[in-house]
């Protein structure tokens, strides 16, 4: 049949963040004035990406642009601070555009 898996998680209670995964690594929350972001990752296995991530933020905390080799992700808000549009850029082509439902994140 199937291929049973367990999987450990370690969890901070103090700060309430997830600390170690078995099937992704340690996970660390260094960044300056934000305690609970995620700042990086040590992998634990090669499912992790290697590759950096460049992640940057709207005035109002929510992700503006995530950039990966030749891969760039922008995201719309609405006057409520809720994603509207997606769009993912293969260099200058378009790989895909995606449009959330008003509310839905």
């Amino acid at each position: 049949m199937g291929i049973t898996m367990t999987l450990d998680m370690a969890y901070d209670g103090n700060k309430g963040s997830i600390t170690t995964k078995t099937d992704v690594g340690t996970m660390l929350y260094n960044t300056s004035g934000k305690p609970y972001r995620l700042s990086s990752i040590n992998p634990a296995t090669s499912l992790t990406p290697g590759n950096a991530q460049t992640i940057t933020y709207t005035s109002f905390e929510k992700i503006s642009t995530i950039s990966e080799n030749n891969y760039n992700a922008s995201f719309t808000y609405n006057s409520d601070d809720q994603r509207i549009k997606m769009v993912v850029l293969q260099g200058s082509n378009p790989v895909i555009t995606r449009w959330y439902p008003t509310g839905s994140l």
